[in-house]
């Protein structure tokens, strides 16, 4: 971020959770006989018993957090049962990552007192329902500058989208079972950015818009990514900096988080990572060799207004 530091690079996010009965590995107040259907009304936002479950700790994490000094700014009822999201930031550099670390800490030590589980799998729960992601809100001096913002928003993008592979594959273990292109999520092999859709891979705020400055949000990250994995390489891509070496990639690993489908996933590269979305049901048995953008077709059928050139349909 050293390199970064002129750009004045700054980072918000939305880390979401899901709190899981210790015994059964399901979410706190999860009722297994209940169809999708049944569940179809969301829990986002939601108030009231039979709507929500898990608020008294989703409350003590955010009061522990404040009184640790963190820049905590709220939190919410996610769309499942028992998952919730808060948010952290803004931060400058690299102190969203030791802020969000800091704040998962917390996070499992209050799992100690009341007696559960928080899981940041990003695919919690098997099936056609929502996934756990942390998205992040990330702009630059540029970006905020009423001037130039649009302009340098634009210019991000278009950078974003030629490396959209490599920052797949720093989004977090688990990844593909999450970016299915349903349930609010983006395809993890194809690039879309668009102004309010949250099921792009790039959100552009109608504020920023509007204002003709502001920030931008990367919707791919899942709940389990690394912070300064993540920001390293918003910053990287989107300000010309070359990568550092040895950040490991291509290396095996093998991670296991508890969630109720018993997920494992090794990552080794961009290979393992194909091989990964292959086997996901709902992409197919043969994913496409190139990475192709929709940003282009969109451009072409959109009727909205044009970020210096580049339109962002509207949703």
């Amino acid at each position: 971020m050293e390199a970064a530091s002129q750009a004045a690079p700054q980072f918000s996010v939305e880390q979401q959770y899901t709190l899981l009965d210790a015994a059964s590995l399901w979410p706190v107040g999860f009722r297994e006989w209940r169809s999708t259907g049944d569940l179809a009304k969301s829990f986002s936002c939601g108030t009231g018993i039979g709507n929500v479950t898990g608020r008294d700790f989703a409350e003590a994490h955010l009061e522990a957090c404040c009184r640790a000094g963190l820049s905590m700014t709220g939190l919410t009822a996610a769309a499942a049962p028992g998952q919730w999201s808060y948010n952290l930031g803004p931060c400058q550099g690299v102190e969203l990552g030791d802020q969000l670390w800091l704040s998962r800490y917390i996070l499992l030590r209050l799992t100690e007192q009341f007696k559960v589980i928080a899981s940041l799998d990003p695919k919690p729960v098997p099936g056609d329902w929502c996934s756990s992601g942390a998205p992040v809100k990330y702009s630059t001096a540029d970006t905020r500058n009423p001037a130039v913002g649009l302009h340098a928003v634009d210019a991000h993008i278009r950078c974003l989208q030629q490396n959209h592979l490599q920052h797949i594959m720093v989004c977090g273990p688990g990844n593909a079972r999450r970016l299915t292109g349903l349930h609010k999520t983006s395809s993890a092999m194809l690039f879309t950015a668009a102004i309010e859709d949250r099921a792009a891979s790039i959100r552009v705020p109608q504020s920023t818009v509007v204002r003709g400055c502001g920030y931008y949000e990367d919707r791919r990250p899942a709940s389990n990514m690394d912070p300064w994995l993540v920001t390293m390489m918003l910053a990287c891509t989107t300000l010309g900096i070359p990568l550092p070496l040895g950040l490991g990639m291509d290396k095996p690993r093998e991670v296991s988080a508890q969630s109720s489908s018993d997920a494992t996933t090794s990552c080794a590269g961009s290979s393992a990572l194909i091989d990964e979305i292959d086997h996901n049901a709902v992409m197919g048995p043969s994913t496409p060799d190139d990475m192709p953008g929709a940003l282009a077709h969109e451009c072409a059928a959109s009727e909205a207004h044009s970020l210096t050139g580049l339109k962002l349909s509207s949703h």
